[in-house]
């Protein structure tokens, strides 16, 4: 049984939770915050260079780079924050009690361990866009669309020249790029 439900929860590749069971433990933490009025945050983060990776290096060695930034994000976080692989290069972040600014702390060691990533590929500069939702203050009701604000921020990200957090209620000027 226990073999099953990892089976079920966790991606073979990179040992982080599968989407579906990210987001049931996504509307777990919604209802228990909504009852003890505290704050979570979501990020959504996509690889900036997954696609060179698997162009110049071939796929084993991207699944490697996936299990090194599974490995990045895990590291970063605390022990009652949860990680998914979304898909493809894509990674979804629960950040339970935690405010905007804690949120973004912890997106920024994020980037900064993908970007550490470097050195292990050769000829490569390892990189990763992140956005950022917060419940109360991005959420309109379910957490299906504090998941796509979180997106849209990422994408925000990315059109702003990617490697960066981009927070969902902060306007582009207001967000904070990274020293690149």
């Amino acid at each position: 049984n226990s073999r099953l439900y990892q089976l079920g929860t966790v991606d073979q590749l990179t040992g982080l939770s599968l989407s579906h069971h990210f987001m049931q433990r996504l509307a777990d933490e919604r209802a228990r915050s909504q009852r003890y009025r505290t704050p979570f945050a979501v990020l959504m983060l996509d690889l900036d260079t997954f696609k060179e990776v698997n162009d110049r290096h071939g796929h084993n060695v991207g699944d490697r780079f996936l299990r090194l930034s599974a490995d990045a994000i895990r590291q970063s976080l605390r022990g009652s924050d949860i990680a998914c692989r979304w898909g493809g290069d894509e990674f979804c972040v629960l950040l339970p009690q935690t405010e905007v600014e804690a949120a973004r702390a912890t997106a920024e060691r994020i980037r900064k361990g993908i970007e550490g990533l470097s050195p292990t590929l050769t000829g490569i500069r390892t990189t990763a866009s992140v956005g950022v939702a917060t419940y109360p203050t991005d959420f309109d009701g379910n957490v299906e669309d504090l998941v796509k604000r979180a997106d849209q921020a990422l994408y925000r990200a990315k059109r702003q020249g990617k490697d960066r957090v981009e927070i969902y209620s902060l306007k582009p000027a207001d967000s904070v790029a990274a020293a690149s």
